[in-house]
């Protein structure tokens, strides 16, 4: 507090109350003269306006010396309640009386008021009856309400209330309260048609009303720029925000509709409308900037693969079933609350660990859900299954899973226990015709080894029998008549001497000069010496053939170990 003021706190002490009165007068004008006493300033005379304005009891706030919105109301109603114009600047007149001693107090104000008219001292909307049929006629005559006086409290009614209190500078609740009715019934109550009050708040204003709608805003986290009571493109800006936000009309102008939001409380902050927003429920059809952020987060899930954009369209409502499906919550197909917040966390299972899952989890006779449709899709994919993908595990899967396995060399159970899946869903499952040519292969297989083990055993059996050159009998062979006479029983059909089966073996696809690829049942050729020999392997490096030097057909065993025998190729017919 200035050294002035201290002067006159002191002279106030020692003088009577006229001299006061005098002097608070003198310093008051001063103060006016100098321009104390305006919007925007912060000094000790108005600090001392405030606390006169309080002990008439119509400043509410902290008592600070800043000359903001709060001194503006309180200004206004002291010049309403006291015949005043009520323009909230603190001129000449409005300082007189705020100083006199005759001054009207609020509390006397609304007294005064209450013997004008008898009203409930708080209607409300659903109120109805008689005084609420009054308090509808009082707002016609001022212009708030544009109906008919029906009685009910509805959100006309409420509507006209609301705009009653902000043109007349009260709390804004929409609820006529005492001091709501008491200014209504008051000869100082302004008149809708009359008031200078801007009731739309629009690009290009400026002055108090902007500078109180920028730190609304700011407050509530909309608007983020310098509060220079200027409308500009910030705050167009945050209103588009704020309106979209709210749920309400996007103007882009504060109207009433945002301005009873903004005063009332109810106005729903950014940092809540993103907490909400991230929350809300989302169904097919809606168009909105959450559902972009759904799709883009069961894309990232591999739920969802197609386009990003703010629709929720069919595909995204099949993406979001199998997301809740997969993590284990209710399958509406509609992103709710609990789908949204589980989303959210980032705890999710995703899609390939979803399948993993389900394509290795056991399935069997009257099973139904997600597993038996992986199932079934994959039995159909690899051509074991060939009706529809229903999800039941009925006989015609039983049948499709006992072919798979038979064709696996698996147990035929017909039970998809996890080995069965685990090859099923594997690169090493066949399909239902590769498991046909593989059959039909190891059918031909089991035919060719039987023709073997027959070519070996009749070779064996010949082991010990004489040895005749150019024979091919019973009971003598020569050394290419043996391999005549044997693989002769088997349909083979081969030149009878050795010279032309060597020459003739030596084009066929089966030749093969590496002794350690001879194979059971092949036909073999060495040297011993000089000399072309020709057998049978009808053992591993077991070798039958008919031997001049030993002059009968013989079984050598640990053939390629022998250093007589010189290893010159084989060849295999079947």
């Amino acid at each position: 507090m200035n050294a002035h003021n201290m002067q006159m706190k002191c002279v106030l002490k020692k003088t009577g109350r006229p001299a006061c009165m005098l002097i608070i007068l003198l310093a008051l004008f001063s103060s006016m003269a100098a321009g104390l006493l305006t919007y925007g300033k912060q000094n000790d005379d108005i600090f001392d306006m405030q606390l006169r304005l309080q002990q008439l009891g119509y400043f509410t706030g902290n008592a600070d010396g800043y000359f903001g919105d709060d001194t503006v109301t309180a200004i206004m109603n002291f010049q309403t309640a006291n015949g005043l114009n009520p323009t909230g600047l603190a001129d000449p007149d409005t300082v007189l009386k705020i100083k006199s001693e005759d001054a009207v107090t609020k509390k006397a104000f609304i007294d005064q008021a209450r013997n004008i008219q008898k009203l409930d001292l708080e209607l409300k909307a659903g109120d109805s009856g008689k005084q609420v049929k009054q308090l509808q006629t009082l707002l016609q005559e001022k212009g708030y309400f544009k109906g008919d006086a029906t009685g009910n409290y509805e959100n006309q009614t409420e509507t006209a209330v609301f705009l009653f209190q902000i043109v007349n500078h009260l709390p804004v609740t929409g609820i006529a309260d005492s001091e709501t009715i008491s200014l209504l019934c008051a000869p100082g109550a302004i008149d809708l048609n009359k008031s200078d009050v801007k009731i739309v708040i629009q690009y290009g204003d400026s002055g108090s009303q902007v500078k109180f709608l920028q730190l609304k805003l700011l407050e509530l986290g909309y608007f983020s720029g310098d509060c220079s009571a200027k409308f500009g493109k910030n705050t167009q800006d945050a209103v588009y925000e704020f309106q979209r936000r709210n749920g309400i009309a996007e103007t882009g102008e504060c109207d009433l509709d945002m301005r009873i939001l903004l005063m009332t409380g109810k106005a729903v902050s950014y940092a809540e409308a993103i907490a909400l927003e991230a929350v809300s429920e989302l169904s097919e059809g809606d168009i909105t900037k959450a559902v972009e952020k759904v799709k883009e987060q069961l894309t990232a899930l591999g739920y969802y693969t197609g386009l990003i954009d703010t629709e929720f369209t069919h595909e995204l409502t099949e993406a979001v079933y199998y997301f809740q499906l997969a993590n284990g919550i209710q399958t509406t197909g509609s992103a709710d609350k609990a789908t949204r917040l589980l989303l959210n966390s980032g705890l999710c299972v995703t899609m390939d660990e979803f399948i993993k899952e389900m394509s290795e989890m056991p399935a069997m006779r009257d099973d139904a859900g997600h597993q038996v449709v992986l199932l079934q899709r994959r039995l159909l994919d690899l051509g074991y299954y060939l009706d529809s993908v229903n999800g039941s595990f009925d006989k015609k899967t039983e049948d499709a899973v006992k072919t798979f396995q038979r064709a696996h060399g698996l147990d035929e159970t017909g039970i998809a226990d996890t080995e069965t899946r685990i090859l099923m869903n594997s690169d090493q499952a066949y399909t239902y015709a590769e498991s046909i040519e593989l059959e039909e292969l190891r059918q031909q297989e089991e035919k060719r080894h039987e023709i073997v083990l027959n070519i070996c055993e009749k070779a064996k059996k010949t082991v010990s029998l004489p040895y005749e050159a150019g024979r091919v009998g019973e009971d003598f062979y020569g050394n290419g008549g043996l391999t005549y006479a044997v693989y002769l029983t088997a349909g083979i059909e081969l030149h009878p001497t050795i010279a032309l089966q060597y020459e003739s073996a030596k084009a066929l696809y089966g030749w093969n000069e590496d002794e350690t690829l001879v194979e059971i049942g092949d036909q073999v050729f060495f040297m011993k010496g000089e000399t072309l020999l020709t057998g049978i392997c009808v053992d591993e490096n077991a070798v039958v053939f008919a031997s001049p030097d030993h002059a009968c057909v013989v079984l050598i065993e640990q053939f390629t170990e022998r250093s007589e025998y010189e290893f010159v190729g084989s060849v295999y017919y079947l």
